[in-house]
């Protein structure tokens, strides 16, 4: 199977090497300047579109994100928290509070 370019480069210049992926929409964006650009216009969440429908644009603020994604696949560059950043999360009184409410709880069970 051929690899086609618009699974390697960038979808905002679409010069530069896809290096990092949009969260909502799974736009691949290369640097922070596509980054930028991206988020000027608000995307269209992924989950809306379904696993086939095209990447739109982007808005995020910046935040390490975890991804949401199947596990095997390989293809996917967007960073995960590091273990001191889960140690931090876990110790977190506002994040055992609302983990406390049920309806935060639905809302994770929900994602």
């Amino acid at each position: 199977m051929a690899t086609t370019a618009t699974n390697t480069t960038c979808g905002v210049c679409t010069t530069g090497p896809r290096k990092y992926k949009c969260p909502l929409c799974r736009l691949p964006y290369c640097s922070t300047a596509c980054y930028k650009v991206h988020k000027e216009v608000p995307c269209i969440p992924q989950s809306i579109l379904g696993p086939s429908a095209p990447a739109t644009s982007f808005a995020t603020d910046g935040a390490p994100t975890i991804s949401t994604s199947n596990a095997s696949d390989e293809d996917d560059d967007i960073p995960l928290l590091t273990s001191e950043q889960l140690a931090v999360l876990s110790m977190s009184e506002k994040v055992k509070k609302a983990l406390q409410d049920p309806a935060t709880r639905n809302k994770i069970k929900a994602v």
